[in-house]
Formats: C-alpha cells, sequence, structure tokens
C-alpha cells in the first residue's frame, strides 16, 4: 500500500516535532536539575528561558489570524512585568499588527504610546495618529478613546484659562 506524499510530510513533521519536544523535555530537566542542586542560577538562565517563550509565542501568532495573533501580543506586553524582552516583543507585535492596517491594534499601539506619553507632544501626536487610523476605519473602542481626550484636553483647557500662572 503507497503512503502519499501528503501523508509522508505529515509523519516527518510530526517525528520532528517529537524530536523537538523531547530535547525540550530533557533540557528543561537538566535545568531544573542543576537549579536544585545550584549548579545553576535562576537568574543565569531566565534570559534565554524567556527568549524560548517569546520564541514560542511568536511561532503561534505566525499562524493564527490577526485578532488573536493581538492576544498572544498583548499577552507579550503584560508579562514585561518580568522582563522587557517580553514588552519588546509584543510592542513589535502590536506595531506591526497597526502598520498592516488592523483596527484594534492601532488602537492598542495608540494606547501603549499615550501611556509612555511623559508630556512629550510628540507622542501624543503619534498616538493620536493611530487611535484616528482605527476610529476611521469604524472601530468603536477608538472613537470612544479619541473622544474622551479631547474631552480631557478641554477641561484642561477650560481650568488653564480660568487660572492662568
Amino acid at each position: 500500500m503507497a503512503i502519499s506524499k501528503a501523508r509522508k510530510r505529515f509523519r516527518v513533521f510530526l517525528g520532528i516535532c517529537l524530536l523537538m519536544s523531547v530535547g525540550f523535555f530533557s533540557a528543561a530537566v537538566i535545568v531544573y536539575a542543576g537549579v536544585r542542586t545550584k549548579t545553576i542560577k535562576v537568574a543565569d538562565v531566565a534570559p534565554t528561558l524567556f527568549q524560548i517563550d517569546i520564541a514560542q509565542h511568536q511561532i503561534l501568532a505566525s499562524i493564527s489570524g490577526d485578532d488573536e495573533k493581538l492576544r498572544i501580543a498583548k499577552s507579550l506586553y503584560q508579562k514585561g512585568i518580568f522582563s522587557r524582552l517580553y514588552m519588546n516583543a509584543g510592542d513589535d507585535m502590536i506595531l506591526d499588527l497597526a502598520q498592516q492596517g488592523h483596527a484594534a491594534s492601532q488602537k492598542t499601539y495608540g494606547d501603549i504610546v499615550y501611556s509612555r506619553m511623559n508630556g512629550n507632544p510628540n507622542r501624543l501626536t503619534l498616538a493620536l495618529e493611530y487611535y484616528r487610523k482605527s476610529a476611521d476605519q469604524g472601530y468603536e473602542p477608538a472613537r470612544e478613546r479619541l473622544a474622551g481626550i479631547a474631552n480631557t484636553d478641554t477641561i484642561v483647557s477650560a481650568s488653564d484659562s480660568e487660572n492662568p500662572r
């Protein structure tokens, strides 16, 4: 009985996945044993483990749709509390999606830029640009954010004119 080429390729793919899984498991056991016996310090292996985790997320994102990619990118960004590597990877993925025209990603990237504004008017301009791109596609959360920012600016302007310094 002949096996089709597609089936052979699939079997090779599964074999490679199995070998990678065994290799990863072996490496995890070695690292765990090293940490337990104090021959390996967690601080020494943490960046490598973070890079592996980031690569895993990026591979998953590469075979996902845009909405799922955004979810994965946000997850990486939120893991930035553990390592800046995560935040940078998530930030890059969100920016890439935003530049491709994904409305939810444009709003999310606008949020990131806006949260890092620190009084820099160029950052506000960039955030507003991404909010507008998203809102122009009909993405309601971006429209709401723009309205909220406009309302805040109006309140600040009114209080500045009432209380000159």
